[in-house]
Protein backbone atom coordinates (compact mmCIF):
# COMPACT_ATOMS: atom_id res chain seq x y z
CA UNK A 1 0.00 0.00 0.00
CA UNK A 2 2.78 2.44 0.87
CA UNK A 3 4.38 2.03 -2.56
CA UNK A 4 1.10 2.91 -4.28
CA UNK A 5 0.71 5.91 -1.98
CA UNK A 6 4.16 7.21 -2.84
CA UNK A 7 3.39 6.74 -6.53
CA UNK A 8 0.33 8.97 -6.13
CA UNK A 9 2.55 11.86 -5.06
CA UNK A 10 4.20 11.80 -8.46
CA UNK A 11 0.91 13.03 -9.89
CA UNK A 12 0.48 15.83 -7.32
CA UNK A 13 3.14 18.52 -7.87
CA UNK A 14 1.35 20.80 -5.38
CA UNK A 15 2.33 18.42 -2.58
CA UNK A 16 5.90 17.84 -3.69
CA UNK A 17 6.55 21.49 -4.55
CA UNK A 18 9.15 22.00 -7.24
CA UNK A 19 11.10 18.77 -6.65
CA UNK A 20 9.96 17.24 -9.93
CA UNK A 21 10.27 19.20 -13.18
CA UNK A 22 6.82 20.25 -14.49
CA UNK A 23 7.38 18.50 -17.83
CA UNK A 24 8.09 15.21 -16.08
CA UNK A 25 4.97 15.50 -13.94
CA UNK A 26 2.80 16.20 -16.99
CA UNK A 27 4.33 13.25 -18.89
CA UNK A 28 3.65 10.95 -15.94
CA UNK A 29 0.03 12.14 -15.68
CA UNK A 30 -0.52 11.55 -19.41
CA UNK A 31 1.06 8.09 -19.21
CA UNK A 32 -1.17 7.16 -16.27
CA UNK A 33 -4.30 8.29 -18.08
CA UNK A 34 -3.44 6.46 -21.30
CA UNK A 35 -5.14 3.07 -21.09
CA UNK A 36 -5.39 3.43 -17.29
CA UNK A 37 -8.93 2.14 -16.99
CA UNK A 38 -8.12 -0.72 -19.35
CA UNK A 39 -5.31 -1.66 -17.01
CA UNK A 40 -7.71 -1.56 -14.09
CA UNK A 41 -10.17 -3.84 -15.88
CA UNK A 42 -7.33 -6.25 -16.64
CA UNK A 43 -6.24 -6.30 -12.98
CA UNK A 44 -9.81 -6.96 -11.88
CA UNK A 45 -10.08 -9.76 -14.44
CA UNK A 46 -6.82 -11.33 -13.25
CA UNK A 47 -7.96 -11.05 -9.64
CA UNK A 48 -11.25 -12.76 -10.42
CA UNK A 49 -9.44 -15.42 -12.46
CA UNK A 50 -7.10 -16.12 -9.56
CA UNK A 51 -9.92 -16.50 -7.05
CA UNK A 52 -11.99 -18.62 -9.40
CA UNK A 53 -9.10 -21.00 -10.04
CA UNK A 54 -8.94 -21.78 -6.32
CA UNK A 55 -12.69 -21.93 -5.72
CA UNK A 56 -13.72 -24.63 -8.17
CA UNK A 57 -12.32 -27.42 -10.28
CA UNK A 58 -12.91 -25.93 -13.72
CA UNK A 59 -10.24 -26.11 -16.39
CA UNK A 60 -8.34 -22.80 -16.60
CA UNK A 61 -9.49 -22.17 -20.18
CA UNK A 62 -13.14 -22.48 -19.13
CA UNK A 63 -12.56 -20.02 -16.31
CA UNK A 64 -10.91 -17.63 -18.75
CA UNK A 65 -13.79 -17.90 -21.25
CA UNK A 66 -16.38 -17.34 -18.50
CA UNK A 67 -14.71 -14.35 -16.87
CA UNK A 68 -13.20 -12.50 -19.83
CA UNK A 69 -16.42 -10.91 -21.16
CA UNK A 70 -17.41 -9.75 -17.67
CA UNK A 71 -14.31 -7.59 -17.32
CA UNK A 72 -12.82 -6.88 -20.72
CA UNK A 73 -14.28 -4.65 -23.46
CA UNK A 74 -12.62 -6.53 -26.32
CA UNK A 75 -13.26 -10.11 -27.45
CA UNK A 76 -11.00 -12.87 -26.17
CA UNK A 77 -8.59 -14.03 -28.84
CA UNK A 78 -8.85 -17.78 -29.37
CA UNK A 79 -5.04 -17.99 -29.23
CA UNK A 80 -4.80 -16.22 -25.86
CA UNK A 81 -3.12 -18.48 -23.34
CA UNK A 82 -2.10 -15.72 -20.93
CA UNK A 83 -3.15 -17.67 -17.80
CA UNK A 84 -0.36 -20.15 -18.57
CA UNK A 85 2.14 -17.41 -17.80
CA UNK A 86 0.30 -16.03 -14.78
CA UNK A 87 3.02 -17.38 -12.52
CA UNK A 88 2.21 -15.06 -9.60
CA UNK A 89 -0.77 -17.22 -8.66
CA UNK A 90 0.79 -20.60 -9.36
CA UNK A 91 4.39 -20.38 -8.20
CA UNK A 92 4.74 -17.24 -6.11
CA UNK A 93 3.07 -15.82 -3.03
CA UNK A 94 -0.22 -14.67 -4.51
CA UNK A 95 -2.31 -17.84 -4.72
CA UNK A 96 -5.93 -16.71 -4.32
CA UNK A 97 -4.74 -13.27 -3.27
CA UNK A 98 -3.80 -11.45 -6.46
CA UNK A 99 -6.69 -9.05 -5.74
CA UNK A 100 -4.60 -7.54 -2.93
CA UNK A 101 -2.75 -5.46 -5.54
CA UNK A 102 -5.93 -3.61 -6.44
CA UNK A 103 -7.05 -3.49 -2.80
CA UNK A 104 -3.76 -1.85 -1.82
CA UNK A 105 -4.09 0.61 -4.67
CA UNK A 106 -7.58 1.55 -3.46
CA UNK A 107 -6.37 2.04 0.13
CA UNK A 108 -3.48 4.17 -1.14
CA UNK A 109 -5.77 6.39 -3.23
CA UNK A 110 -8.03 6.91 -0.24
CA UNK A 111 -5.07 7.71 2.05
CA UNK A 112 -3.67 10.04 -0.59
CA UNK A 113 -6.94 11.97 -0.56
CA UNK A 114 -6.30 12.78 3.11
CA UNK A 115 -3.20 14.74 2.05
CA UNK A 116 -5.38 16.84 -0.24
CA UNK A 117 -8.10 17.38 2.37
CA UNK A 118 -5.89 18.67 5.17
CA UNK A 119 -2.42 19.99 5.99
CA UNK A 120 0.00 17.60 4.19
CA UNK A 121 2.67 17.89 6.91
CA UNK A 122 0.21 16.98 9.66
CA UNK A 123 -1.29 14.16 7.62
CA UNK A 124 2.21 12.91 6.79
CA UNK A 125 3.14 12.72 10.46
CA UNK A 126 -0.09 10.87 11.24
CA UNK A 127 0.56 8.46 8.35
CA UNK A 128 4.12 7.87 9.55
CA UNK A 129 2.96 7.25 13.13
CA UNK A 130 0.11 4.92 12.13
CA UNK A 131 1.23 3.04 9.02
CA UNK A 132 4.98 3.20 8.88
CA UNK A 133 5.65 2.83 12.61
CA UNK A 134 3.51 -0.31 12.85
CA UNK A 135 4.80 -1.92 9.67
CA UNK A 136 3.13 -5.28 9.15
CA UNK A 137 2.30 -5.77 12.85
CA UNK A 138 -1.36 -4.83 12.39
CA UNK A 139 -3.78 -5.58 9.57
CA UNK A 140 -3.92 -2.87 6.90
CA UNK A 141 -7.68 -2.51 7.39
CA UNK A 142 -7.20 -1.63 11.05
CA UNK A 143 -4.44 0.86 10.30
CA UNK A 144 -6.55 2.41 7.57
CA UNK A 145 -9.54 2.86 9.91
CA UNK A 146 -7.29 4.49 12.49
CA UNK A 147 -5.89 6.81 9.84
CA UNK A 148 -9.11 7.78 8.04
CA UNK A 149 -11.64 7.10 10.81
CA UNK A 150 -13.84 5.02 8.49
CA UNK A 151 -13.87 2.09 6.10
CA UNK A 152 -12.17 2.61 2.72
CA UNK A 153 -14.15 3.78 -0.29
CA UNK A 154 -13.26 3.24 -3.94
CA UNK A 155 -14.27 6.74 -5.09
CA UNK A 156 -10.72 8.07 -4.77
CA UNK A 157 -9.29 5.24 -6.85
CA UNK A 158 -11.81 5.90 -9.62
CA UNK A 159 -11.03 9.61 -9.45
CA UNK A 160 -7.30 8.90 -9.73
CA UNK A 161 -7.86 7.35 -13.15
CA UNK A 162 -9.74 10.36 -14.42
CA UNK A 163 -7.78 13.28 -12.94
Amino acid sequence: MCGYLMENFLYQPSILGQLIPPGSVQAAVQARRHMGTFGMMRQLYLSAFDLEMYMNEKQWSDVQEDLWPRFMPIPLDKEDFQPCSFTQIFSENFAASYYTHKWAEMLAADCHAAFQESDPAQVGRRFRDLFLAHGGCLPAEELFRRFRGRDPIFDHLIKSYSS
